[in-house]
């Protein structure tokens, strides 16, 4: 989900599919355990993608049709 193209990707199935989007549920995520000071940058880097803009970019993807059909709801977990 940390790819705004693919995000973008799923809603417009979902619109062709079944002609509305009336709720997104953001509840993917990943982790990286490990003590903080051996974390690598690379790996936060990770959970930040997945878990913050992973949700952004779904919710920035459902935004428009959300808005057009006035009526939507975003559960972020």
């Amino acid at each position: 989900m940390a790819d705004a193209a693919a995000c973008d990707a799923m809603v417009k199935e979902v619109l062709s599919r079944f002609g509305r989007l009336d709720i997104l549920v953001n509840n993917a995520g990943i982790t990286r355990d490990g003590l903080m000071p051996m974390l690598k940058d690379a790996d936060w880097d990770a959970v930040l993608d997945a878990n913050l803009k992973g949700a952004f970019h779904c919710m920035r993807a459902a935004y428009r049709p959300m808005m057009k059909q006035k009526y939507g709801r975003v559960v972020n977990l």
